[in-house]
């Protein structure tokens, strides 16, 4: 899935996941910064407390549940791999680069 995918994910409306302007998963007026909620000591500290939060949402906070809204589980394990990455360094900041065919 590009960045683009996990910035906007088709469920019948666009979910935004909080990827911010530059798809870097980093605060926007609206999200937390997920990168850092899922660094060591950050307030998800694993897989599982991920799903069930975003399956749930966090309603008393404004986020609603993607479950709910359709969103599939591998696009949600998409969604963590990919912040996760982030939160542990493994992944850059930015548009990851275009491999040219061979």
């Amino acid at each position: 899935m590009s960045l683009l995918g996990l910035a906007r994910l088709e469920v019948g409306e666009h979910v935004a996941v909080g990827v911010g302007e530059r798809g870097e998963a980093l605060p926007a007026v609206f999200a937390p910064a997920l990168v850092v909620s899922l660094k060591e000591g950050g307030t998800v500290p694993t897989r599982e407390a991920f799903v069930t939060t975003v399956c749930q949402g966090r309603k008393d906070k404004g986020m609603p549940s993607w479950c709910e809204l359709g969103l599939e589980m591998d696009k949600i394990m998409g969604i963590y791999a990919y912040v996760k990455g982030r939160a542990d360094g493994k992944i850059r900041e930015g548009r990851p680069a275009v491999r040219e065919n061979s």
